[in-house]
Formats: C-alpha cells, structure tokens, sequence
C-alpha cells in the first residue's frame, strides 16, 4: 500500500491552505473549503481575523471567528519562499469554557465584538444540529451532531430539495422572506422544530432541533419544561448539555413577548443598568426612544381586541425595519407601551431616526402615536427608577 500525500492532506483534520506572495489562494483542502469556501486571497481573512501573535519574520499565529458562531479557529502561519500556508483546527467555546473550569482559570469573553456569537454557541450545547446554507441553495456546512438529529451526514453541497424533499424545501424558501422583518422563523418537520436565521446575508442557518414544541409561540409549555427540567438534573452527567439548553430556551420565553416578538419590561431593565454602568464609568452614550398609542382601551373597546393587536404588531413591524439591529433593541414594557434602546447615539440622533416610525404608523393606521426621548446626558436618566418612569409618563 503506497502513501499518497496529496490525498492525505485534502482529508486532513486540519484547515490547510496555501497563498502565493501576491496574496491569490493556490490551494485549499476539502476541511478549510468546508469552511471558508468565499476565501480568495489572505486579504478575505482580514474582516474575520481579531487576534494574531508574531513569532518572527516566517511565522505568526492568528485567530478568526468560525463561519459557524461556535468556536475559534487558530491558524499557524509559516512563510517559504513567498509562499505562505495556513494550517489551522477548530476550538468550541464550550471547550474553552470547560477548559477554564477544569484549570482553575476564569474565561473572559470580549463583549464589545463576540458576544453575540458565544451567546449562540452557548444556547446551542449540542441541543440542536446547524446547516449553513448558501446563495446557491446548497449546504456549505454542517455540525458534528447532525447524525443524531437527522440519521444521516451526508449532506455536504447537497440543495434544500436533495435534504428535505420538494415541498419541505419550497415551505423553507417560502420561510425566507419573514427574515427581512424578524430576526428568525420557525416551522416544524416530522416533528422536528426547524429554526430559520441569516449571517451576514451570506448564509441562510437552519438550526434543527430534536423536539416538536414551537416554543416561541407555546407557552404554555413552560411549566412543563420547568419540570423536566428539575427531573433531568438528577440524571447521570451525560445529560448535562440538554439540561443547559432547556434552561436557556426557558430564559429566551420569559424575556420575549409572545404577540410582537419583541423583548419584555423584565429583559429592558437588565439591558438598561448595563447601559448606564458604561455611562457612569466609560462616558457611553444610549438613548432611550418610547412609542406610546393615545386612549388604547378605548381602542380596543371601539375597534375589537384582534383589531388592536394588529396595531401592536404593526408598531413593532415598523420598529424592527427602522431599528440598527447592531446597536438597538425593541422592547414592549406595557400594553401600548414600545421602548427602544439605543447604543452610541444621542437624542437628536435618535429623534432623526425614529420620528419617521411615528409619522409612518398615524398615517397608517390613523390612530394618533406619541413619542418621547431621553439619553444618557440628561440628568433623569442617572437612575433606573426616574428614567424608565419618566420616559414612560
């Protein structure tokens, strides 16, 4: 039996790539394709890169966030001759943060950038399978664990219909368009949850879960999850990770309101003293815009409940298209009352901003919206209590 180098190194473990002087990729194995299949030249990397170590003239180590939000991936960098190859591995978080557990060593992350790809990878705990889906409707990724939701792993550059069938695959497309006003859409198969997102209009991500229940629309299943919840944390140790999960999923029902699918009063406070720590201590600028329906009782006595709840859901539409989903968050504190809190802007930045939401839902809807603003620099803001009744009167 004759070593075959070539073959060894397209199915390695590792992610191998190699760059010519002029920056252009000349080769790739199929784990670093798996990957980063949009990576040309070294300059693609530099968006993803946050962290590097320069060991000398021909050698470096850099980090870049994995396509998939769960993990890191170290690359170690040597440069021959003008050429220079990339041989990196992937690092969970998880791991990392049982590292740290294990070494006495508490884990830092680095909130002003990756928070929101370790909260992923934290509500994931193995709970639920990932595919990434590109432009070409064709599966450019898929996480280890897909065996045990789905039966099977070979669905590397397969399409939607291949995977799912005709039908599943057009409800999935159908599916999409929710994503141009919500974060993310959900539907069931066979009584798996499928949940539908986008990263950075690249990819579309579905998340398949292990179980039927539509959370996000069923609450009533909280009671029930509490008390599974209690039961699986005598189990054995191997269930660990599930346990997490339900734990989470329970977290993300009580800080999401089930009619407009934005944040609660409960989830605006947490947020808000975050905020205004980093005014005290850093100088941080936030904002805080509130949306207010005149004589809402009488509204609903006049035109129906249903009818009412249309224009709530309506505010929160308008809400989410106007809002910098970066930098805002949207909550509903009361029954006609709509918060927005928003990062590195000012007052008059912010009245610019979300004046048109007003402007936009009386014409509408006819039904009269009133707006207030407050920011960091105004004094009523230095206080939870002041700022969020103030804003709220």
């Amino acid at each position: 039996m004759t070593f075959d180098l070539d073959t060894a190194l397209k199915d390695s473990f590792y992610m191998i790539a190699s760059f010519a002087e002029s920056g252009d990729i000349i080769y790739k194995n199929n784990k670093f394709n798996m990957y980063f299949p949009d990576v040309k030249s070294k300059d693609d990397f530099m968006d993803i890169t946050y962290e590097q170590e320069v060991f000398g003239r021909n050698r470096k180590r850099i980090i870049v966030e994995s396509p998939d939000m769960d993990g890191i991936i170290k690359f170690e960098v040597n440069y021959s001759k003008g050429i220079s190859s990339y041989i990196g591995t992937k690092i969970n978080y998880d791991e990392i943060i049982e590292l740290g557990h294990y070494t006495g060593i508490p884990v830092k992350k680095d909130k002003a950038r990756h928070n929101s790809k370790i909260s992923v990878s934290k509500t994931k705990m193995n709970a639920y399978a990932t595919m990434l889906v590109g432009k070409d409707e064709k599966i450019k990724y898929i996480t280890d664990n897909i065996y045990e939701i789905l039966g099977s792993n070979i669905y590397l550059d397969k399409t939607l219909t291949e995977v799912f069938g005709n039908d599943i695959a057009l409800e999935i497309k159908n599916r999409i368009n929710y994503l141009r006003v919500f974060d993310d859409t959900t539907l069931e198969i066979d009584g798996k949850l499928i949940v539908l997102s986008e990263m950075n209009s690249k990819y579309l991500v579905v998340n398949i879960y292990p179980y039927s229940a539509n959370v996000m629309n069923k609450f009533e299943e909280v009671s029930y999850l509490r008390y599974k919840i209690k039961n699986l944390e005598s189990e054995i140790s191997s269930r660990d990770k599930f346990i997490k999960a339900q734990k989470e999923v329970y977290k993300n029902i009580s800080t999401v309101d089930s009619l407009t699918k934005l944040y609660t009063r409960r989830y605006l406070i947490e947020r808000y003293n975050e905020a205004l720590n980093k005014s005290k201590n850093y100088g941080y600028k936030f904002s805080l815009i509130n949306f207010h329906i005149e004589n809402f009782k009488k509204i609903n006595s006049d035109i129906g409940y249903d009818k009412a709840d249309d224009l709530l859901k309506k505010l929160s539409m308008l809400i989410r298209k106007t809002m910098d989903h970066k930098h805002d968050l949207a909550f509903r504190v009361s029954s006609a009352e709509f918060v927005v809190l928003s990062s590195f802007t000012t007052k008059e930045l912010a009245k610019d901003k979300y004046e048109l939401i007003r402007n936009q839902f009386q014409e509408q809807t006819g039904f009269e919206l009133k707006m207030r603003v407050i920011d960091s620099e105004d004094e009523v803001a230095m206080t939870e209590n002041t700022a969020l009744t103030n804003i709220e009167e």
